[in-house]
Formats: C-alpha cells, sequence, structure tokens
C-alpha cells in the first residue's frame, strides 16, 4: 500500500544484500545502502539513470538491460575484475523485476556479490560454501542438506540456532518435520518432502515452527531435489527466520485496517494518486460516487478513465500544478458530471505528499460534496435578488460557509498529514482522535448550515394562526426544569385572544431562544426576572420579552447582533448562530425582531407580527 512506501524503502535500504531495482526508463529506483557501498554510488543519486552510474568499462549495461526487460534472458551476469581501489572482484547479477501478482516485467533487479574470494578458490564446493556462510552470516539463513542412502541430515550452525537447539543436536527427518507446528505447517512440510523425494519437486513456503525452548517462529524454508539418473539422491535447502518481519508486517497491517476503517467512515471522498497520477488507495466514499462495488476495481486507473476527456485534463493539470510546485491545492470550487448526467459540486483540495528527499511522490486527494449546499445557495439567490438587502445577505452567508468549511477541510487535510508522517504509535492514537473530532465538528457545522438554509425554504402554507399565549405556555413548561434550576421568574401578561399568522416551528424556537438566552446571561448574584407581554400598534403585534440581564452593549455589537458566529459575552457554550437564526426565522415567516438594552440594566427582545 501507498502509506508503507517509506517502509519499504526503509526495507530495501538495511537489505543485508547488494540489490539494486532499476525501472524501464533505466530509472535507479531504490537499492539498498550495501549495494551504494560497493559501486560507490551516492544516495542522492536514487532516481537518476542507472548507465551513468554503473561501471561503463567493456559493458553494454543498456543492451543487458534491455534483454532483461523483453525477457530474452531469464538472468544474466556479468563480472566486475579489478573493480575500485582495492581491486576487487564482483559478479553483477541481472533478473527480471516482475509487478506484484502479475507476470509483467516493470524493470530489472541488480543483485552485486563481491566473489574475489570465490574466484581464488579452486574447488566450486568451497566456494558455495563460503558464499552461504557469509550469506547466512548477514541474513540469518540456515542451511541443510539431506542425503538419501545414508539417511543422514546435516544442519548448519546458523539452522540449528533457528531451531533453538545445541550444537550437539543430530537432526534426523522425522524430528525436523515434528519442529513444525501440527495442522497446517506440518501438513505442508510433510508433503512438501515426500513431493520432493519421490518427484524431484522444489518448494518454497511460510511455515510456522516450535523451537526445543517451545518459542513460536515464522520460517521461510526451501528444498532443491538433486537428482542422478532420474532418481533424488540429495536434497539441499535453506531455512531462513522472518518472525520479526512478519510480526511488523501484522503491525502494518492493523494500522493500515485501523486508517482504512477511519477513512471509510468519513462521508468525504478521499483518495491518494502516485506520481503518474493514478489511483492507489481510496475509500468507500469515493468508490461509491463513482459507481464501483469494490475500491479495488479503481486501483491504477487515471481520470481519464473515470471522467469525461475536459474534466479529466482539468485535474491532470490540477495535478501536475501540485507535483511541480509542491504546493497544496486547497478548497478549489469543482463540478463533475456523474455517468447518469447529475452535476456535482464539490469543494476539493490536492495535497503534495514527499518522500524522504523531500520529492513529490503522489498526492491525497479530499472532496466534499457540496451539491445539496450549492443547489439551496442559488435557490436563495433566485428568491433574494428582488431586493440589495437580501442579495447582500446571501453574499455574506455564502462567505460564511465556504470560511466554515475550509477551516474544518484544513484542519482534516493538516491532521491527515501529521498521521502519513507520525511513527509513534501513541501519537497516531491521538491523531486519529482528533480526526473523529474534527469530523463531528464538520458534520455539526454543516447540520448548522443546513438548518440555516432550510428556513427560507418553508413553504408559504407552513404558516397559521396561532394563539400567542398558548405558544409561550408551550415553551415555558417545556424549559419548566431550566428555570427551576437557575430560580427564574417568569410573568406572561398576554391576553387570552391574542392571535398571529405565523410558522408555529419558527415561532416556538424564537421565543425558546430568547428565554433561554435571558437566563444564561442573568447578573452575576442576582435572580432572573423575565416578562413576556403583549403590545398593539395598527397592523402591529409586538411581542417583547423583557430580562433583568447583564446586557448589550449596542453602540459595539448592534450592527453584528444578529450576525452569524457573533458571539459577545465570551460564553464557552455560545456558538453564535441562535440570534442569526432567529432573525432568519422571523423574516422567513413575514415578521421582525430588534433588540434595545442596556448593560447591567437588561434587554428587551421584540418580534413584530404584521397583519
Amino acid at each position: 500500500m501507498y502509506s508503507n512506501s517509506h517502509t519499504y524503502t526503509s526495507l530495501i535500504r538495511c537489505l543485508p544484500t547488494a540489490v539494486a531495482f532499476v525501472s524501464k526508463e533505466f530509472e535507479l529506483v531504490d537499492a539498498s545502502n550495501k549495494w551504494l557501498s560497493i559501486l560507490k554510488v551516492k544516495t542522492s543519486q536514487i532516481g537518476k539513470s542507472a548507465l551513468d552510474l554503473l561501471p561503463k568499462k567493456d559493458i553494454n549495461w543498456k543492451q543487458i538491460l534491455q534483454n532483461c526487460f523483453e525477457a530474452n534472458t531469464p538472468k544474466d551476469s556479468v563480472i566486475l575484475k579489478s573493480f575500485g581501489k582495492k581491486s576487487i572482484s564482483l559478479r553483477v547479477e541481472i533478473l527480471p523485476w516482475k509487478a506484484e501478482n502479475s507476470t509483467a516485467i516493470i524493470g530489472a533487479i541488480l543483485q552485486v556479490e563481491d566473489i574475489t574470494i570465490e574466484l581464488e578458490n579452486e574447488s566450486r564446493y568451497h566456494r558455495i560454501e563460503n558464499l552461504l556462510e557469509t550469506k547466512a552470516s548477514l541474513s540469518k539463513i540456515g542451511t541443510w542438506e539431506y542425503t538419501l542412502s545414508t539417511d543422514e541430515l546435516i544442519w548448519s550452525k546458523m539452522t540449528k540456532s533457528i531451531f533453538e537447539v545445541n550444537s550437539s543436536f543430530v537432526p534426523t527427518l522425522d524430528n525436523a518435520i515434528n519442529f513444525y507446528t501440527r495442522g497446517h505447517s506440518r501438513n505442508r512440510i510433510s508433503m512438501a518432502v515426500h513431493a520432493a523425494i519421490s518427484s524431484q519437486t522444489d518448494y518454497s513456503d511460510k511455515l510456522l515452527i516450535k523451537t526445543a525452548k517451545g518459542k513460536e517462529k515464522w520460517i521461510i524454508t526451501a528444498c532443491k531435489a538433486i537428482a542422478k539418473n532420474g532418481k533424488t539422491v540429495k536434497l539441499v535447502g535453506t531455512v531462513q527466520d522472518i518472525t520479526e518481519q512478519t510480526a511488523q508486517d501484522e503491525k502494518s497491517k492493523e494500522n493500515e485496517n485501523l486508517l482504512y476503517t477511519l477513512i471509510n467512515n468519513i462521508p468525504i471522498n478521499i483518495y491518494v494518486k502516485d506520481r503518474f497520477s493514478r489511483k492507489i488507495l481510496v475509500n468507500k466514499a469515493e468508490t461509491e460516487f463513482l459507481g464501483f462495488e469494490n475500491a479495488e476495481d479503481l486501483i491504477g486507473k487515471t481520470d481519464y478513465d473515470l471522467y469525461g476527456k475536459r474534466e479529466a485534463e482539468i485535474s491532470i493539470d490540477e495535478d501536475n500544478a501540485v507535483f511541480k510546485t509542491k504546493k497544496p491545492m486547497l478548497n478549489k470550487q469543482t463540478s463533475t458530471i456523474t455517468k447518469d448526467g447529475r452535476t456535482v459540486s464539490f469543494l476539493s483540495s490536492k495535497i503534495p505528499l514527499f518522500d524522504k528527499n523531500g520529492e513529490v511522490e503522489g498526492l491525497l486527494g479530499i472532496s466534499i460534496d457540496i451539491s445539496d449546499l450549492k443547489r439551496k445557495e442559488n435557490q436563495l439567490k433566485n428568491l433574494i435578488n428582488v431586493t440589495a438587502v437580501q442579495n447582500k445577505k446571501l453574499l455574506n452567508f455564502t462567505h460564511i460557509i465556504s470560511h466554515n468549511l475550509r477551516s474544518h477541510t484544513a484542519n482534516f487535510a493538516m491532521l491527515l498529514d501529521f498521521l502519513k508522517r507520525e511513527e509513534n504509535q501513541e501519537e497516531k492514537q491521538k491523531i486519529m482522535e482528533m480526526l473523529d473530532s474534527s469530523s463531528e465538528g464538520l458534520t455539526e457545522a454543516i447540520t448548522s448550515l443546513n438548518q440555516v438554509i432550510n428556513i427560507n425554504s418553508k413553504e408559504e402554507n407552513s404558516k397559521e394562526e396561532l394563539h400567542l399565549k398558548k405558544v409561550v405556555e408551550d415553551v415555558t413548561q417545556d424549559l419548566n426544569n431550566f428555570i427551576k434550576e437557575h430560580k427564574a421568574i417568569i410573568h406572561v401578561d398576554i391576553p387570552d385572544n391574542i392571535k398571529v399568522v405565523g410558522v408555529r416551528e419558527f415561532t416556538d424556537n424564537i421565543i425558546l431562544n430568547l428565554l433561554t438566552n435571558a437566563i444564561k446571561y442573568k447578573q452575576p448574584g442576582k435572580q432572573p426576572e423575565i416578562t413576556i407581554e403583549i403590545e398593539k400598534n395598527g397592523k402591529e403585534t409586538l411581542l417583547h420579552v423583557r430580562d433583568n440581564g447583564i446586557g448589550i452593549n449596542l453602540k459595539l455589537y448592534q450592527k453584528k447582533l444578529f450576525g452569524m458566529y457573533m458571539t459577545f459575552h465570551n460564553n464557552p457554550e455560545a456558538r453564535g448562530i441562535g440570534l442569526y437564526i432567529c432573525k432568519n426565522q422571523a423574516e422567513a415567516m413575514g415578521a421582525e425582531i430588534f433588540v434595545q438594552s442596556e448593560v447591567n440594566i437588561g434587554s428587551t427582545f421584540s418580534i413584530c407580527f404584521y397583519e
């Protein structure tokens, strides 16, 4: 997976063997530190042309690598004699580099071995023995040899170390097989050994053993059958302890599963692209939006495979700009036409992902579907074109939405970037908790914004005749526990016959907000006292809510009082949305709301209903 690219690089660099990977464009993709050291190649030269880095004396590297790419030679080797100041001899083996789970050749693997001693030795047997011993000491790979005619099994020193037996232990075929755990592993090794003896079938398998000291280990065991006159005479093989590597792989898998669980449950489209704009990771939301059932079906696809030509070109241009400038593209509003012809609006961000050398190796894409918000925004625009005041109101509201979503998205992107770069597991857990909190905050913000937008979408026929006294009594009854808790006194002076035309839901909410604010913003040490009364003025009916609270400095806040996200008293629970919603609800049902207030004396909020 993409999230493990740095891990893979670290593993390659730390390989005990001198190995390098070359792409079909002859680029040195990566190499172990040993390979770099032997060939005198600097780490900064990774990514350069291998043709410029390999020793050129009498060797046509381009032709050799081309043969490998075209599978003309399954394996090739080159001997470099008297290489370097120390006059060492090297063997460079060139093997095809195949894609995972595929036979396609994507490059070449160059493995370098120091064969100075090998060339000096006259005995091929001793040469192989020395090489195996060297490899065993570097990679902790043990060897074994079984002779059928004598029924003799020989373990190397490293093999005995892996199985945790003492140096005097005499292995047999039976007791060797019994080290493998019962069930799958023992059955597999038994059948593999039988096939090797009976039909010269080589094997290599990952199995579980229990050592002489009772410790479970994962090993890779391999075997090659040696035949004479068509009959197996000997088995030779290796045993490699991969317990630590397996544990690391499982831990990485657990972390990946946690990350997948997180991003798949966020209602935001998330994807990762490589340097060639191919998708290498997508979450559930992105998969469903693109009309696929399985995320795997999207891996390797570009925008040209998923969108129309024009849309794909725009997206690829954005990708290339991020790759070139190494700077993120944040919160750009984009539109996409889906397969069923729908136009979907997104708030999109593309964030560069860097390798350890500071080079961009891909990007993280985040898209928030704002189609509903855009549609409702357009509806509001059409409705408020009648007056300049309403038009200004919509523009201000649009700016607020953009700012609110941008803040959440930027925070979310920053946390994801922290998560990608953080190695400490406890810190990763903290970041994931912050991501969850950020997601909840974004959802709450969008819910609040939707609530505001929905106010003006109420149909005219939702208005009805309201008995104001009954409305006020119902609201105060709902707030009964809150009123008692704060020991508030409520005076209701509304005649029974007073009726107005309005939306019951909006009227309830306005009165509820005004009452709770009057109680919350009481003067310290003073019992809150609130009077609700009616004033008739021709065709106007005014509902006054008077309190003896801390009041509001209208000289400072008159113009901002009913603004969105405006707070005035440093109350940590204040969100600055209540009065904004009250004003919008009043106007949506054809009423008005205004205020009179003096600091430390109290406030009077008035709702004016028109006949």
